[in-house]
């Protein structure tokens, strides 16, 4: 068999699809408001089954708060049974029953959410998806070391956005956990050897139907179809060097 050339590939292998603007929180650093929008049912499942003709293998539903999509359970439920790994990253204050592959709630002091609400959300969701994990964007160690008393799967730390002032990242990276840890693609390409896959093999998609590298990239195009939409924002990856962060 012949390796997966990564930069030649027709189609992204993950897509990033932010189902609508609306949230529930109003967080004053919130980097991903986005003018009032939400994708149709079924403009959804036309993109479900255009992605799936050309071997998309994973999507990752946010927003704003996806779980305020009316139709969120239905969703999830077609990508599934699709065939295509769904996850979803909600920031834990909307119960619904859905039964994604992934699930990962946003917990830090960006969010207007407490301790007792994501516990309850870890519970609730821990019958209904295969894996939970908690995304948090780093301000400071003792943030950090809480997160190993949750009862997730995966921790996912995260730098904040648009400019990030915590700097003892040492200290993180000395952390011992029982839990599975992973670093977002900024972090791990600002601070270790890892190399950034959004652009290469993933793309995300806002509510307004417009693509870019991924969403912390504010540069986008419109969607049109998977294959010209994949190749227009590959022109746009010069423009994520991470230069928007401080060190």
């Amino acid at each position: 068999m012949f390796p997966i050339i990564l930069n030649r590939l027709e189609a992204p292998l993950s897509i990033h699809l932010l189902v609508t603007s609306r949230c529930n929180l109003n967080c004053e650093a919130c980097y991903y408001r986005h003018e009032e929008a939400e994708i149709q049912f079924s403009r959804i499942r036309s993109l479900f089954e255009e992605w799936m003709a050309y071997g998309v293998r994973s999507v990752a539903l946010g927003g704003g708060e996806p779980l305020l999509h009316p139709q969120i359970e239905d969703i999830v439920e077609l990508g599934r049974k699709m065939g295509f790994y769904v996850a979803v990253t909600t920031n834990g204050t909307v119960l619904k029953d859905i039964r994604p592959d992934r699930l990962h709630i946003s917990y830090d002091e960006l969010h207007h959410t407490g301790r007792e609400t994501v516990e309850k959300a870890i519970q609730y969701y821990r019958r209904r998806a295969d894996e939970i994990g908690i995304n948090h964007v780093v301000r400071s160690v003792e943030g950090v070391v809480e997160l190993e008393n949750l009862n997730v799967d995966t921790i996912v730390l995260l730098v904040e956005k648009p400019v990030w002032r915590f700097k003892d990242w040492k200290i993180i990276f000395e952390l011992k956990f029982s839990k599975q840890v992973w670093f977002d693609a900024c972090l791990s390409k600002l601070f270790t050897e890892v190399k950034c896959r959004q652009g290469v093999t993933s793309m995300s998609i806002n509510p307004l139907l417009k693509a870019s590298i991924c969403s912390n990239i504010k540069h986008s195009v419109p969607y049109t179809s998977l294959t010209e939409t994949w190749r227009k924002i590959k022109r746009l990856i010069p423009t994520c060097n991470c230069r928007f962060f401080q060190k």
